[in-house]
């Protein structure tokens, strides 16, 4: 498994960053 070094591109934080809000993306550990 690899490890992912930034946050996936969302609808979300396209919209965000599209519109110059400020926000933290914060990456969690997948569990079964």
């Amino acid at each position: 498994m690899s490890k992912i070094e930034h946050a996936p591109e969302t609808p979300a934080t396209k919209f965000l960053r599209s519109h110059k809000i400020a926000f933290s993306a914060h990456l969690y550990t997948y569990e079964e």
